[in-house]
């Protein structure tokens, strides 16, 4: 069985947000640089069982059992005879810039939770445990001292709104760190494949 999480570029805790700007990027890539029908196929069926947190789960068990899953198999059959047919249908995502901006949002505003986490936790290691990542986490904590700054008025306003880009700004930088391993994990893929 093939190892869907390296044809991404992602890991097993990689969140729904951020494989689907993985697929986003990782076929945006294959078709502007003419990688091949096997890489857009492996791509798709990556996708397709990785967007879905119970098709991850039942990959990850036959995947470690060394058992073929229905489930799996049948959407893998399902990919291969779309495309032997010349049907392959790309899985149509929002634009990447897009899926980029409700990322950024959803970590800087939607995730209050882990902030209030955090507060009433007794170690930082346990929030970070049950985080994928930290950097989420760390910019969320930058973005609300900025927002409470500008309703406290502790500091100077200029440093809220410092402390409210700087926020954005490791999110995009965690992005496009993200979107080259995606693109570094897709040519090692097809490098080794010509080989």
């Amino acid at each position: 069985m093939k190892d869907y999480y390296q044809i991404l570029g992602i890991d097993q805790l990689t969140s729904k947000p951020l494989v689907r700007i993985a697929y986003s990027v990782a076929i945006e890539y294959a078709l502007a640089h003419k990688l091949g029908e096997e890489s857009t196929k492996d791509i798709n069926t990556a996708y397709a069982i990785l967007k879905s947190y119970r098709l991850r789960i039942r990959y990850q068990n036959a995947k470690s059992t060394r058992k073929t899953d229905a489930k799996i198999q049948s959407i893998i059959e399902g990919i291969d005879s779309n495309s032997n047919s010349g049907n392959l249908k790309l899985t149509r995502t929002a634009s990447k810039r897009i899926l980029e901006i409700k990322y950024i949002l959803k970590s800087l505003v939607f995730e209050i939770y882990v902030f209030i986490l955090y507060l009433i936790s007794s170690t930082l290691g346990d929030i970070l445990g049950i985080m994928s990542s930290g950097v989420s986490f760390f910019s969320s904590v930058i973005f609300y001292f900025g927002i409470l700054n500008l309703w406290a008025n502790w500091l100077n306003p200029a440093y809220s709104i410092l402390a409210i880009l700087l926020s954005i700004g490791i999110l995009v930088w965690f992005l496009s760190s993200f979107q080259r391993n995606v693109i570094r994990s897709i040519t090692n893929k097809h490098k080794s494949q010509n080989q």
